[in-house]
């Protein structure tokens, strides 16, 4: 609207100040035009759930990754819903839960420390095919993406890796 306030201000302003010639043939007219900062909406799926509330209650912090679909996949795999594009959400404690989840499949003793520490594996030390994983934000997306298809063992252990420290370990081995 105020777009269309100014043309027509400056429209008036230009016939006003043209005392030479004045062109009526060129008028201005405004014939339904779409308005001008409005879009359409993409999808927003959050840990895996079509989120219908509003994108600015998420926390920035608590997000792990963030992917967009367009096109013909995002309506194949979100049907309608999916035709302005989709982006998918995955919240760290969402990939925390999936992860403990499959993880717990291997090994009890994983089991019995996450219900000790009422689901807190922070000051677990995660040793991947022999490589300690590090950083909290890395440690989620790698053990989150590591699908349970290509594990092939995950041992508890609340023997500390290093004798100087009291961290318990979970090693897991996978599939070559």
């Amino acid at each position: 609207m105020l777009i269309f306030c100014f043309l027509m201000s400056v429209n008036v302003f230009a016939q006003g100040t043209d005392t030479v010639h004045k062109d009526s043939s060129k008028q201005f007219r405004l014939v339904d035009a779409p308005s001008i900062g409005k879009y359409a909406e993409p999808l927003f799926v959050v840990d895996g759930k079509i989120y219908k509330r509003s994108i600015k209650r998420l926390n920035p912090k608590n997000i792990l990754e963030v992917s967009v679909l367009k096109g013909a996949e995002a309506e194949i795999l979100y049907g309608s819903g999916g035709g302005n594009g989709v982006v998918i959400i995955t919240t760290k404690r969402y990939a925390t839960f999936q992860y403990q989840k499959k993880l717990s499949a291997f090994s009890k003793a994983y089991v019995d420390y996450l219900d000790k520490h009422k689901g807190d594996d922070s000051e677990v030390a995660f040793i991947v095919d022999g490589e300690q994983l590090t950083g909290y934000s890395d440690r989620i997306t790698k053990l989150f993406k590591l699908s349970i298809e290509k594990i092939k063992s995950a041992e508890f252990s609340t023997k500390s890796i290093d004798i100087r420290d009291k961290t318990p370990a979970l090693i897991i081995t996978t599939k070559q």
